[in-house]
């Protein structure tokens, strides 16, 4: 994994390499975990009015992190 450029945000970044496919995992510090929350709701609703939006590929809360894909 590489640590790529963030938002202003709370949040951290780094793109997944596994052979030929990329995603992005997104990291959070325990006391901002709602961050995550929050971040995963908004791209429900982008993606449910058909905006383009990274699609959730795996969340694991418990250690602060969600797996986006990459486009």
């Amino acid at each position: 994994m590489k640590k790529i450029k963030g938002d202003a945000s709370f949040r951290t970044f780094f793109r997944k390499r596994n052979n030929n496919q990329t995603s992005i995992i997104v990291y959070s510090k325990k006391e901002k975990k709602k961050n995550l929350l929050i971040y995963d709701a908004i791209n429900k609703i982008l993606l449910n009015n058909f905006i383009l939006a990274p699609k959730l590929l795996n969340q694991n809360y418990d250690n602060n992190f969600i797996e986006v894909n990459d486009f």
